[in-house]
């Protein structure tokens, strides 16, 4: 009864059109039809099938091209259940989606719902979950999802659903095959080095070939089911059919799938793997018990040398907090990144007024002017330069709790070995060292001053003796002059009587 309504329900979806007067009429209809089949009376004499002839292990061809696989089976199966004969017919895939379209058949086998075919055909529920692996060489690298696959040809059979779903993803390179197996032979002339293959042939033709080493599983681009489908205008095929496979027991569709998929196929090469495997497993076993004894013996003296280490540890560290602590100078560890502080000692608390975890939550700006030069990127390009080029001493001015400014000499410097992601900084009180400079700098300026008013006043002093002394210079020049036409006017009168004389 649930199978009718479900049926009834899928033909109102199709034909929404209809009344609900017509709709129920429709359903009696169908309850008459479906007793008129359950007593043997059905309207199909004969079913035609048409599916792929090269999908191992659902259906394939034997060597003598007679059609075998699990499908063949099933359908064998039904027929026996139903009374209904069935014609199974194979052929390429996108040949077979012609000929069902054509309606030369009833049921097109193992095919993938997809929208576009939802257009035009009804599909039966899923009766297997099929994976579509995406295949490449073992030569490339670097493929794992659709956009990795950008540039690459692949190989698809002709008429395959991963087209559709390739394509959705931008992929428009394409090499079409007519079946799967054409496929696996271009592969392995290296015609292709990228193909999209359902899972199962895909394993069954690259080990019927030996190519499972030279091809590796990329991605899986989607999962899938199998389904059956009937044409839209054949809607009451679409119980006909899955009544029949329901009368089918669980354990029968089991013993199918066991005699085609119960056997894993192996390799020479991977039985000579797991061989080998194997006997490297248990002499690692060997290996191991033996280390597990050496080992007990190794750890418990080894516990002894970390539990006298781990003392070392703690002595070293208390005797490093002494001694952090008991310097005058402040002491602060800073993140290279951010600037926060991470550690400072006891000096540190003395000179800012920050205490304990105060500290932990405050950056160098916090602590510092906070306007340029003094500012958080102004000491983050110090950070940088003692980080890249040697231990960089400069002063600074600093700003405690209260919101005092004062200057500080600052040393920073990086040791990679003590703190891998921290720089130290050490700080020195030298407000009254500038204080002092300032007024020594006062100093100077007056004494300059007081120089060069002294100076100046020298300067004068100097132009009014030159001044005097031209004055000086002539007033005496005139008797001078006079003086010294007398001398001569006696020496000429008088040089007679002198020579005579003398």
């Amino acid at each position: 009864m649930k199978k009718i309504i479900s049926f009834t329900l899928k033909f109102h979806q199709l034909f929404p059109y209809f009344s609900k007067k017509l709709l129920a009429i429709f359903f009696l209809l169908l309850l008459q039809f479906i007793n008129f089949e359950s007593n043997g009376r059905s309207l199909y004499n004969e079913i035609v099938i048409v599916s792929d002839d090269n999908y191992p292990p659902y259906i394939f061809r034997d060597e003598k091209g007679n059609l075998q696989g699990i499908i063949v089976d099933q359908w064998n199966l039904w027929q026996e259940k139903t009374g209904i004969r069935v014609k199974l017919i194979a052929m390429d895939w996108i040949n077979a989606q012609h000929y069902f379209d054509k309606g030369k058949a009833d049921v097109l086998e193992t095919v993938f719902y997809t929208k576009q075919r939802a257009e035009k055909w009804i599909f039966t529920e899923p009766f297997a979950k099929i994976e579509v692996p995406v295949f490449i060489s073992k030569s490339l690298s670097g493929i794992k999802d659709t956009k990795s696959l950008q540039g690459f040809t692949i190989g698809v059979k002709n008429g395959d659903a991963c087209i559709e779903i390739l394509r959705k993803s931008g992929i428009t390179s394409f090499i079409e095959y007519p079946s799967y197996d054409s496929i696996i032979i271009a592969a392995s002339k290296g015609k292709i080095k990228v193909f999209c293959i359902d899972k199962p042939p895909a394993l069954y033709y690259l080990y019927k070939y030996n190519l499972d080493e030279e091809f590796k599983l990329s991605f899986t681009l989607y999962s899938g089911e199998f389904h059956r489908a009937v044409q839209k205008k054949n809607i009451a095929l679409v119980d006909i059919i899955e009544n029949g496979f329901d009368k089918i027991s669980k354990s029968e569709i089991e013993i199918i799938e066991q005699k085609w998929m119960g056997k894993t196929i192996m390799s020479g090469k991977t039985k000579r793997y797991l061989i080998i495997s194997a006997s490297v497993l248990v002499i690692i076993s060997l290996i191991l018990l033996f280390f597990n004894i050496f080992l007990r013996i190794r750890v418990k003296k080894k516990t002894l040398e970390l539990k006298n280490a781990l003392e070392e540890i703690t002595y070293n560290e208390e005797k490093f907090r002494t001694i952090f602590n008991s310097v005058n100078d402040t002491i602060l560890i800073h993140n290279l990144f951010s600037g926060k502080i991470i550690e400072h000692n006891s000096a540190a608390e003395k000179m800012f007024g920050f205490y304990n975890n105060e500290f932990k939550n405050l950056k160098i700006q916090d602590i510092s002017l906070g306007i340029h030069p003094f500012n958080q990127n102004n000491a983050m390009e110090f950070i940088s330069k003692a980080l890249k080029e040697r231990p960089q001493v400069f002063e600074w001015q600093s700003k405690n709790k209260k919101g005092d400014i004062f200057w500080t000499e600052i040393s920073m410097s990086y040791n990679a070995t003590i703190f891998k992601d921290a720089i130290i900084v050490v700080l020195r009180d030298i407000n009254e060292r500038k204080k002092a400079e300032a007024e020594i700098k006062e100093f100077y300026k007056v004494l300059e001053n007081k120089v060069e008013e002294r100076t100046n006043q020298l300067s004068v002093a100097n132009k009014e003796l030159e001044a005097f002394a031209y004055t000086v210079s002539h007033d005496l020049r005139t008797p001078l002059r006079a003086i010294d036409g007398y001398k001569n006017f006696i020496g000429r009168s008088f040089r007679p009587f002198i020579r005579r004389r003398y």
